[in-house]
C-alpha cells in the first residue's frame, strides 16, 4: 500500500486544505510513460521535419501566452516529448567508434547531455506546480503560543555582524516571556581559550568576553561548549540540550531578521501536528562577487532567487521542501527524534531535513523574504562557499541516497534526487566548455550526425529547454545566467567533487568569510585557468575559420559547432570581466529605500528625507527652502547643517510603530539641483538607540519585497541574450585594460627598483673629489 499520508496535498495558498495528489503523480508517470512510448517510435525524415516544426511551433506560441494550470502542464509536457525524442535519437543514431580519442570524447559529451536531460525532466516534476502560501496568523492568546529559542551560532564573524543579528533577534515581536535568544559562541570554546598559542588564546578570550558584554546588552544568552566537534552542527546540538524552547529559530550570524518572522510563521504549527520546518527564503543587502564586479546587483535578479523564490516552491507542493541552514523555524521535538543536527555531511541543514522527512513529518517553505543577509565578499569566498554546498549535496547522494531511503514518498525521491544530482553541474559544464573546441582544433568526430539532423532533432530540444527555463524561471534567472555561474565554479568545482566521489567521509567543514574589503580593484587570484580557457576559446575559433574556409567538405558541420563555441566564447569573456575584483570598503551595505523624516534642531524640526541608509549612517535631502530656514532659524545653535555639527534625526519606525530618534553628526555637506545633501553617521548614545536603529534599518519585510520587485522582471529571450553579450563584451575590455594598466605599473616598479640598485652600486665605486684624502687621513 502505498503512503497516503505522504500524498497529501499541502495547505493552498488560501491557508484551506488540499486534496490528494494520488492523481497528479499517477497522471504524471503515465503521462511519461506515453512520452516515452511515442517519442520512440520511428519516423522518416520528412515525417520528423514535420513533427519538430509542429512542436517547436506550438511551443513558441504556447509561450508568448499567460500559462496556468492545465496549459502550463500541458506545455511543459510537450517540451519534455521533444527532450525524450532527442535522447532517443542521439542514443541510437549518433554515438560510433570512429577512433579511440573521438570515442572518448563523444562518449563523455552523450554523458553530459544525459545528465542535462534527466536533470531537466526531474526539474520538471519539482516545478509542475509551485505552491504559493499565505501566512497562518499566530494565536492571539499569548498563553497559548509556543516557547521559542532563536540560536545564533557564530565561530570567527566580525562582532559588528554579530551585533546587528542579535539586536535584531531581540526585537523580533513575540511575548518576552516565550522567546529566548542563545548566541553560541564557537570562537571562545574551552578548547579555544586552552590553545597553547598564546595569541590563540588571547583572541579566544578577548572575543569571550565582546560577546558575554554583548549579550548583557541585549538580554541574549550566551553559550559556548568544551570542545569544537562537528562544525556548525556540533554547536546547535550542543545548545539543544542547554535550552528547552518548543520552537527554534535558526539564523547564521550575519542574517538578519525582520520583526514579523514569528509572526508569519509560528501559526503553520498550530495547523499541522506533523510539521517539523518552516523554511523562508534566504535575502542578501550586498552583490556576490560576480554581481559586484559586473555591476549587475540592482539591474538583474541574483543568483540564489531562482532556487528560493521558485525551485522551493514547486519542492513545497511534493511536501520536499527542505532546511536551509538558516531563516528557519524547526519543531525541537523532531530534531531531538533523529539525534540533533546532521554531522555526517558538510551540508547538515539538507542532510537533516532529510532524515526527517523520511521519518514522515512535514515540511513548509513560506516565500516571503524576513531575514537580510551577506553574500561573500571575494571570488575566492564564493567558490569556497558553493564548493562546500556541492560537496555536501553530493554527500547526500552518495552516503544516503534519497532514491533507496526508507520512509520517503516517491515525489520526495524525485525531489531530492534532483537537488543533489545537481550538483554535478561541474563535469557537464566543463565538457560543453571544451567539446566545440575539441572539434574545431583536432577535428574529432564527437558527435556522428549530419547538420539538417542536428536542426531537426536538438534545435527542437534546445527551443524545449530555453523556452521551459524562460516560463518557470524568467522573472529570477535571465537566459545564459546559469549558465555562466556553473561555467565559474565547475572550473573548481570538477576537482573538489572528484576528491568527494573518491572519498565523501573526508570533507571539511569550512566557514565562508564575511565582511571582508578591498581597498583597491585587483584581479582575483582565481583568474589563471579562466586566462588559459579564453586562449583556448580564440584559438578554436580562429581553427574554426580556417576549417570554414579550407574544409568545404565538412562546412555545414563547422558552422553549426562554431555557432556553439561562439556562445562558449561570449560566456567565458563575461566570466573573466567578472573576476576584475572591484573594490569593497563599506563595513555596512546601504539599504535599498527611502524615509521621510525630520532633523530636530533644538527647538525647531526640518522636514528632510534619508536614504542610503546603512546601519552605520544615511545620506540626508533637505530641500533648499528648508536648509536655509534652519540656517537662519538657528538662534543659539551656530550653524546646525555644518560639517562637523552633532544633530538629532527622527523617523517613522515602521517595524516598531513609532517613531525613532537617532543622533547623526554631518560629515560632509553638498548642494544638488537645489537641495542640500548631508553624509552623516549615527552617534548613539544609549545601548537602546542602537537596538532601535537596527529595526528601523532591517525590521521591515516589506522593504525587502519592494526591492526584489524592482530587479526581478522577464526580458525575454532575446533581450536577455543581449544583455550577455554586453556584459561580456564591456567587461572583458575593462578586465584587460586593468591587467595592462597593472603590469606597466609592475614593470615601472622593476625599473624603479633596478635603476636605484644600480645607483647604489655606482655610487659605490665612485669617489667623490676629497673622499679619497680624507680616507687617507
Amino acid at each position: 500500500m502505498p503512503n497516503r499520508r505522504a500524498l497529501r496535498l499541502p495547505l493552498r495558498s488560501d491557508g484551506s486544505g488540499g486534496g490528494r495528489v494520488d492523481w497528479l503523480l499517477l497522471s504524471w508517470w503515465a503521462v511519461l510513460a506515453v512520452i516515452v512510448f511515442v517519442a520512440r517510435l520511428p519516423l522518416d525524415f520528412s515525417a520528423q521535419v514535420w513533427l519538430s516544426t509542429l512542436i517547436a511551433g506550438l511551443l513558441i506560441v504556447l509561450y508568448h501566452f499567460r500559462l496556468r494550470g492545465p496549459v502550463r502542464t500541458f506545455f511543459l509536457f510537450v517540451a519534455a516529448f521533444l527532450s525524450v525524442r532527442y535522447l532517443i535519437w542521439r542514443t541510437v543514431a549518433t554515438l560510433s567508434y570512429p577512433d579511440p580519442m573521438s570515442f572518448v570524447v563523444g562518449v563523455g559529451l552523450y554523458a553530459a547531455e544525459l545528465y542535462a536531460i534527466v536533470i531537466f525532466l526531474s526539474g520538471l516534476f519539482v516545478n509542475l506546480r509551485p505552491l504559493d502560501r499565505r501566512p497562518v496568523p499566530m494565536s492571539a492568546d499569548p498563553a497559548k503560543l509556543r516557547t521559542v529559542d532563536v540560536f545564533i551560532p557564530t565561530y570567527n564573524e566580525p562582532l559588528q555582524i554579530l551585533e546587528t543579528t542579535v539586536w535584531a533577534a531581540i526585537q523580533v515581536r513575540y511575548p518576552r516571556e516565550k522567546l529566548n535568544v542563545y548566541v553560541l559562541d564557537d570562537g571562545a570554546t574551552r578548547e579555544k581559550l586552552a590553545d597553547p598559542d598564546p595569541a590563540n588564546a588571547a583572541f579566544a578570550r578577548r572575543r569571550q568576553r565582546e560577546l558575554r558584554e554583548l549579550c548583557e546588552a541585549t538580554g541574549a544568552h550566551y553559550l559556548s561548549r568544551d570542545r569544537n566537534v562537528n562544525a556548525k552542527a556540533g554547536n546547535i546540538n550542543a545548545a539543544l540540550g542547554r535550552s528547552t524552547g518548543e520552537l527554534i529559530l535558526m539564523l547564521d550570524a550575519d542574517h538578519v531578521p525582520t520583526a514579523d518572522f514569528l509572526e508569519r510563521t509560528v501559526g503553520f504549527f498550530d495547523q499541522d501536528s506533523k510539521l517539523f520546518l518552516v523554511q523562508t527564503p534566504h535575502f542578501f543587502l550586498n552583490p556576490n562577487p560576480i554581481e559586484k564586479n559586473l555591476d549587475t546587483f540592482e539591474q538583474m535578479p541574483a543568483d540564489n532567487e531562482m532556487f528560493f523564490f521558485e525551485v522551493q516552491r514547486g519542492l513545497d507542493f511534493w511536501n520536499s521542501a527542505f532546511f536551509c541552514g538558516s531563516a528557519a523555524l524547526i519543531r525541537r521535538k523532531c530534531l531531538e527524534e533523529v539525534g540533533g543536527i546532521a554531522t555526517h555531511t558538510v551540508t547538515e541543514d539538507a542532510e537533516t531535513a532529510l532524515d526527517i522527512h523520511a521519518r514522515g513529518y512535514n515540511s513548509v517553505y513560506f516565500a516571503r523574504p524576513m531575514i537580510a543577509g551577506l553574500s561573500p565578499e571575494t571570488f575566492r569566498s564564493y567558490i569556497n562557499q558553493r564548493t562546500r554546498w556541492a560537496q555536501g549535496m553530493v554527500q547526500v547522494f552518495l552516503l544516503k541516497n534519497p532514491l533507496f531511503r526508507p520512509g520517503l514518498t516517491i515525489s520526495q525521491r524525485v525531489c531530492y534526487f534532483n537537488c543533489c544530482v545537481f550538483w554535478f553541474f561541474s563535469y557537464a559544464r566543463i565538457i560543453f566548455l571544451v567539446a566545440p573546441a575539441v572539434f574545431l582544433i583536432f577535428g574529432l568526430q564527437i558527435y556522428n550526425a549530419r547538420p539538417k539532423e542536428i536542426l531537426v532533432f536538438a534545435a527542437p530540444h534546445v527551443i524545449a529547454i530555453v523556452l521551459v527555463s524562460e516560463v518557470l524561471f524568467g522573472r529570477v534567472r535571465w537566459i545564459l545566467v546559469s549558465e555562466l555561474y556553473e561555467m565559474m565554479q565547475s572550473v573548481f568545482g570538477f576537482l573538489t567533487l572528484t576528491q568527494v566521489l573518491l572519498h565523501p567521509r573526508r570533507a571539511a567543514w569550512r566557514v565562508t568569510p564575511k565582511a571582508e574589503s578591498l581597498a583597491e580593484d585587483v584581479i582575483s587570484p582565481l583568474a589563471a585557468p579562466f586566462y588559459a580557457l579564453s586562449f583556448v576559446m580564440f584559438f578554436a575559433l580562429a581553427a574554426g575559420v580556417h576549417r570554414l574556409l579550407y574544409e568545404p567538405a565538412i562546412r555545414d558541420v563547422v558552422l553549426v559547432t562554431l555557432v556553439w563555441q561562439v556562445v562558449n566564447t561570449i560566456l567565458l569573456l563575461a566570466a573573466v570581466g567578472a573576476l576584475l575584483e572591484k573594490r569593497q570598503r563599506r563595513r555596512h551595505p546601504r539599504v535599498p529605500f527611502t524615509l521621510p523624516g525630520e532633523l530636530v534642531l533644538g527647538d525647531r524640526t526640518v522636514p528632510c528625507e534619508l536614504f542610503e541608509i546603512s546601519l552605520s549612517g544615511a545620506r540626508i535631502r533637505v530641500a533648499e527652502r528648508d536648509a536655509r530656514d534652519a540656517r537662519d532659524g538657528a538662534t543659539g545653535i551656530g550653524r546646525p547643517l555644518r560639517v562637523g555639527a552633532d544633530l538629532r534625526v527622527r523617523v517613522v519606525n515602521r517595524a516598531l510603530g513609532r517613531p525613532t530618534e537617532i543622533g547623526v553628526r554631518i560629515r560632509h555637506a553638498d548642494r544638488e539641483r537645489g537641495e542640500t545633501i548631508l553624509g552623516s553617521e549615527f552617534r548613539w548614545q544609549t545601548p537602546k538607540e542602537v537596538g532601535e536603529t537596527v529595526s528601523l534599518v532591517y525590521g521591515d519585510s516589506e522593504r525587502w519585497i519592494e526591492f526584489l520587485s524592482k530587479r526581478e522582471r522577464d526580458i525575454g529571450v532575446a533581450r536577455g541574450f543581449a544583455f550577455i553579450v554586453a556584459l561580456a563584451v564591456r567587461h572583458f575590455t575593462s578586465h584587460v585594460v586593468s591587467m595592462t594598466l597593472f603590469a606597466l605599473e609592475a614593470i615601472g616598479a622593476a625599473i624603479v627598483l633596478v635603476v636605484g640598485r644600480l645607483a647604489l652600486a655606482i655610487g659605490g665605486l665612485v669617489r667623490l673629489p676629497g673622499e679619497a684624502g680624507r680616507e687617507a687621513k
